[in-house]
């Protein structure tokens, strides 16, 4: 016993490390703490950041954050065949879809930048967006072009 009645640590172990939390893990494992993470936005980059936040911390808590009632869809998927359906060309349909796959993150940066500096973790975590946001971009022209001809071909009705 320590001098106010808890116990005395145990001895620690060459095999054995210990987290914040107290509780002991194998030596060469780091143990994340259990963590909350806020997203905000519903869209392509928010859900690809809950995934890698869920690949790397399966206890984590993820809260998003949108102005959205509903769960994520794919908007650029949505804006695709809503266009096919209602038979609209293709050269129109397909910068439809990328219009539905943009988050406006340069609306997003400038505004992060002007609220709380270039030095901000906000602008960071909004240039980050960017970097999600353009390979999301490009599959979306990759599909769009990739379906060009089914897209053309007459539909049953």
């Amino acid at each position: 016993m320590t001098g106010r009645g808890k116990p005395a640590p145990a001895p620690r172990s060459p095999s054995t490390s210990y987290s914040r939390s107290g509780a002991t893990v194998p030596a060469g494992r780091k143990e994340l703490a259990a963590r909350r993470y806020l997203l905000v936005g519903n869209g392509p980059a928010g859900w690809a950041a809950a995934e890698a936040i869920r690949q790397r911390d399966p206890q984590g808590q993820i809260t998003i954050l949108s102005h959205e009632g509903t769960a994520f869809y794919s908007r650029p998927g949505l804006a695709y065949l809503l266009n096919r359906r209602l038979g609209v060309a293709h050269c129109v349909a397909g910068p439809s879809a990328l219009i539905g796959a943009s988050n406006f993150f340069e609306l997003a940066v400038a505004t992060a930048v002007g609220l709380f500096g270039v030095h901000s973790g906000a602008a960071l975590a909004t240039v980050v967006g960017v970097l999600i946001e353009v390979p999301v971009m490009l599959s979306v022209v990759r599909i769009v072009n990739r379906t060009q001809a089914w897209y053309e071909r007459p539909q049953e009705r």
